[in-house]
């Protein structure tokens, strides 16, 4: 996920936009994407203490996630409330969401190796979301569609070039598609985004204790073992699997 960032406004008359922060930021914006990741983490309902090393964090160890080549950063946008601008410089930054992708189905499938749906042949593409936060005083659907569908877009425009890039000669597959799981563990309006995705036709396919879902968003960094406790056991994050087909 190297290219350019992305800037892409989504409603027509939508007060949102949502914009994909570039790999390289100055300092100023270095600090506005640190406190945002720090102002999501601290709205993580049980077991923050997990997350203490992030909250520990310098402005200038938050870029190395923008270095990853699988990883998009996206940012939501209102307006200046001063000059109605809009943008990463000037707008308001309300929500935030990571997506990885494309994953392998090892990758995809970590927590689901019984999974009827997601397979290996090259007609499909995999991706996750992680830190889905919106600020509580812009929590309502239209923040949310904004940076929905900014993911989404962004998915179907890089899987048609993928599925055309191994096509070559070739014709594409037939229904290529692609996958998208979330999960909402932080107090960002669990419920909006829940039924937001499920309104767009996704499905809850399983649920995670707060240790898998650190692992889901944090990957190969270690698991502060000193620190877990019997809760972080229980399964109680719903991930949930948007599926769509491409035409």
């Amino acid at each position: 996920m190297g290219d350019p960032a992305s800037n892409i406004q989504h409603g027509g008359a939508s007060r949102y936009v949502t914009c994909r922060i570039p790999d390289t930021l100055d300092p100023f914006l270095a600090r506005k994407f640190a406190t945002m990741n720090m102002e999501a983490i601290r709205h993580i309902p049980e077991r923050i203490l997990l997350y203490t090393p992030e909250l520990m964090k310098s402005a200038e160890s938050w870029m190395s996630q923008l270095k990853d080549t699988r990883c998009a950063v996206w940012i939501c946008l209102a307006p200046n409330v001063q000059t109605g601008e809009i943008s990463l410089e000037q707008g308001q930054w309300v929500g935030m969401s990571t997506l990885y992708g494309p994953l392998s189905l090892e990758e995809y499938q970590i927590f689901r190796p019984d999974s009827d749906q997601a397979t290996p042949n090259s007609g499909e593409t995999r991706w996750r979301t992680g830190r889905v936060f919106i600020k509580e005083c812009h929590r309502n659907p239209e923040a949310f569609a904004s940076l929905y569908q900014a993911l989404t877009a962004f998915v179907l425009e890089r899987t048609r070039d993928m599925m055309d890039r191994e096509a070559g000669e070739n014709s594409r597959p037939p229904r290529p598609l692609f996958r998208l799981q979330a999960n909402a563990h932080y107090d960002c309006g669990q419920n909006l985004v829940q039924s937001m995705f499920l309104e767009q036709g996704a499905r809850v396919v399983t649920h995670l204790s707060p240790i898998q879902t650190y692992e889901l968003e944090k990957g190969s960094e270690r698991l502060p073992t000193e620190l877990l406790r019997e809760i972080d056991y229980s399964s109680t994050d719903a991930l949930v699997e948007w599926v769509q087909a491409m035409t």
